[in-house]
């Protein structure tokens, strides 16, 4: 299936109709008349029709580049402000670690990264905690 393919089909929504008014909408077919099967039990003589519709979405201007972020090299540091490698847990006694770019960790200086990683420890102290990472903004709102 081509990209233009996947879409044109993304814009589609079905309409549910029960006796000529607009009840719901779906981003499927199938859930349309699965629901509509599932009332029309409950219910008896219910009309019901289902009408597919192209939703006309607007384009989204984005200022954010995805092939700039995976070609930065991303490091990490601890709360000594040295930088110890690429971003990635080192050893289990490390605890988390706080990454970023290597250009922003070098302009940030020991102190800055010092207390950035201070800062992420402080919000998420357990290393062995499972589930989403906690962000911690890199510089303090003044």
């Amino acid at each position: 299936m081509r990209a233009t393919e996947l879409f044109e089909q993304s814009n589609l929504s079905f309409i549910l109709y029960f006796n000529g008014k607009p009840v719901a909408r779906y981003a499927s077919e199938y859930e349309a008349q699965q629901q509509a099967l599932a009332v029309s039990k409950r219910i008896p003589n219910l009309d019901y029709q289902i009408k597919q519709e192209v939703c006309e979405l607007e384009p989204v201007d984005l200022k954010e580049n995805l092939r700039k972020w995976f070609r930065e090299k991303w490091v990490r540091f601890g709360p000594d402000g040295k930088i110890r490698g690429a971003c990635a847990r080192g050893s289990e006694s490390e605890g988390k670690p706080k990454c970023l770019p290597q250009s922003k960790a070098h302009s940030l200086g020991k102190k800055g990264r010092a207390s950035a990683a201070a800062r992420k420890r402080r919000q998420d102290p357990n290393p062995e905690r499972s589930g989403a990472a906690i962000n911690v903004a890199t510089r303090k709102k003044k």
